[in-house]
């Protein structure tokens, strides 16, 4: 996404691992097991079914945060299919990752999912298309 990139502060790639996160075998399942809703196209402009920003927020509510700000929702709101498509279609994805319950019950993960749907995703959406994460066995990991 380059310029356009919203960068929060702290950049994510500053975090630290302190702790011990959730098996990779659930994850790498939960990632096989992604509904439909989250692979469907988008919302970008008039096309597309999915609304990033509601999704994202709902993720970071049901994490212990709060909302997107109006800034930050129109983040997820930019209307350039080609450049955006993918990046969105990854935060899709991304977001139902993260609604596992491991993230869900501890309420501590908002603030790091923010910045990591915000400013964390693009190189990962500029490598691989959305849906190889999901069909492709070797990007699961």
């Amino acid at each position: 996404m380059g310029d356009d990139a919203h960068t929060p502060t702290p950049p994510y790639s500053q975090t630290t691992m302190r702790n011990e996160g959730p098996l990779l075998e659930t994850l790498t399942r939960r990632l096989a097991e992604c509904p439909a809703e989250f692979l469907a196209a988008p919302r970008i402009g008039k096309g597309g079914q999915v609304h990033v920003a509601a999704v994202v927020s709902d993720l970071l509510m049901s994490l212990g945060g709060q909302p997107l700000s109006k800034e930050d929702a129109a983040f997820f709101q930019r209307t350039d299919a080609k450049k955006h498509r993918n990046y969105f279609a990854v935060v899709l994805i991304t977001c139902w990752l993260l609604h596992d319950s491991w993230f869900r019950q501890r309420g501590q993960f908002a603030d790091a999912a923010r910045q990591l749907l915000l400013a964390g995703l693009d190189e990962l959406a500029n490598l691989i298309k959305a849906p190889q994460l999901i069909s492709d066995p070797d990007r699961r990991e």
